[in-house]
């Protein structure tokens, strides 16, 4: 019995070990770090538009603008609930994106860019996410996986931070 116990153990940790590991495989998210959120706030204020956490957007590379939600559910119906407007159109070049966003490396020519704008993280590294209802948070998690598994853009989840930032 004893055998039995520590061997169903071993086989759940070995699954529990390779369920994550798949979940990670799964995620292809570049991850970027901007200066902080009163940063990207104030570049989409400059704009006319409004800055938005928890929220995807696609940028089209070749044309340099932000594609409307109409047009991301046209293109890419399987990710459409989770992509938001900017309340404005604006255009953007890939240089003003890549500094903006704090992206390591120039973008693409072309192709289509999945730019999530994650929860503002604090200065220990973790979000404020357990302050939402549970609600709140399942349709965050929801939001993180599909878009992270979404294989036809370049996927950047920026993770802007709190730290430095001014309060109201």
């Amino acid at each position: 019995m004893r055998r039995f116990i520590l061997t169903t153990l071993s086989i759940s940790a070995m699954l529990c070990a390779m369920n994550i590991a798949w979940a990670q495989t799964q995620q292809n998210w570049i991850e970027t770090y901007p200066a902080n959120v009163d940063t990207l706030d104030a570049f989409f204020l400059e704009q006319d538009c409004d800055f938005l956490q928890n929220a995807g957007h696609v940028f089209d590379l070749a044309s340099e603008r932000w594609l409307s939600a109409e047009e991301v559910s046209d293109k890419f119906p399987q990710i459409s609930e989770h992509i938001f407007d900017f309340g404005c159109d604006f255009q953007t070049s890939r240089n003003e994106l890549e500094k903006l966003i704090n992206y390591p490396d120039a973008l693409p020519t072309s192709g289509y860019a999945l730019i999530y704008f994650d929860l503002a993280v604090a200065d220990n590294g973790k979000t404020h996410i357990s302050m939402f209802s549970d609600s709140f948070i399942a349709n965050y998690n929801k939001r993180v996986q599909v878009l992270g598994q979404f294989d036809k853009t370049v996927n950047i989840r920026v993770l802007p931070s709190l730290v430095g930032t001014q309060s109201p």
